[in-house]
């Protein structure tokens, strides 16, 4: 019973001391741009997962398209509007809001980040687009079955009428 509590003991110690020595372990990079495709003349959001915690960095906009490079994911094309500072929060996440995109032309574009100490970065592709018109399928089945209604009640007045 001893022995049992002692290597139980010796396993619990081993345990906990290879869970302290882990050190800081992070997810790979992630960007997100919402909404996607974005209206021009409206705001967007970039999200930013798995980046180093606590650290900053900067975040910049393309107009152009992601390559991939030996360093990793990169974009191509032209800057748009100055770099955007991101402070990493303890978790790895950050989060820049209200990007305006007013002045922005339709097509391709994007949004690349990157924190100054570890180099870790990302790049994510997104779209500008003129005024989305909605679809509506409702709409047109609504109309049909009133074009039959409004038939009908026409068709029933006009035989009244000839009798």
């Amino acid at each position: 019973m001893k022995r049992a509590a002692l290597v139980l003991t010796i396993i619990t110690i081993v345990a906990l001391t290879a869970t302290l020595n882990v050190g800081n372990v992070h997810a790979a990079e992630t960007l997100t741009v919402s909404p996607n495709p974005v209206v021009a003349g409206t705001a967007l959001t970039v999200t930013g997962d798995g980046f180093v915690p606590g650290d900053a960095g900067i975040l910049q906009l393309y107009l152009g398209s992601v390559h991939t490079t030996a360093f990793g994911p990169d974009c191509v094309g032209s800057t748009v509007g100055f770099p955007m500072t991101i402070s990493v929060d303890g978790f790895g996440h950050f989060v820049v809001s209200g990007i305006s995109t007013t002045g922005f032309s339709v097509g391709a574009y994007c949004a690349y980040a990157y924190d100054f100490d570890s180099s870790a970065q990302d790049s994510t592709a997104f779209a500008v687009t003129t005024t989305i018109i909605p679809e509506y399928p409702l709409g047109l089945t609504l109309l049909a079955i009133f074009m039959i209604l409004a038939y009908g009640v026409i068709r029933r007045k006009t035989i009244t009428k000839q009798k």
